[in-house]
């Protein structure tokens, strides 16, 4: 079943599962190989530290979201999975996901049309770099600098 609702991306050490959001019906899809352990919420002690981090994390892909230009939408939304979850290369920042242009496109609220024609442009301006499902986003401070 095709999601139809995008809540956002976690990675290593997060916390996630149905019982800690209201959305029902609720589906998690691995987007890279992950190591899950069952939690029970009776043996949980949950850190105020855990429910900030999960209201930062919904508030940055909200404003991320909230831009009018699909192009920012996906400049930011590239940069911020940069910073998450990408690791440091020589040409810039290795998000080592396997996304698809409808991941993208589910993430960021746009058309899988629309963010394969704006990933082609990035590309031929010199901001991004693609092999097969990798993608590399290149170090340029000015244009990916990134804010909220």
């Amino acid at each position: 079943m095709p999601f139809a609702k995008f809540l956002g991306i976690w990675g290593i050490e997060d916390i996630i599962g149905g019982s800690l959001s209201q959305t029902s019906p609720y589906q998690i899809k691995a987007l890279t190989d992950v190591k899950v352990r069952p939690l029970l919420l009776k043996d949980w002690q949950p850190s105020q530290e855990i429910f900030l981090n999960d209201l930062q994390h919904t508030q940055e892909l909200m404003m991320i979201r909230s831009n009018h230009r699909a192009e920012d939408t996906l400049l930011k939304l590239l940069n911020w999975l940069a910073n998450k979850f990408g690791s440091e290369v020589k040409e810039g920042y290795l998000i080592n996901c396997k996304l698809t242009h409808r991941d993208l496109a589910e993430f960021s609220g746009l058309t899988r049309v629309t963010v394969t024609r704006i990933l082609s442009n990035l590309e031929q301006q010199g901001l991004i770099h693609r092999t097969s499902r990798q993608l590399v986003v290149l170090k340029d401070e000015e244009v990916w600098h990134y804010q909220i």
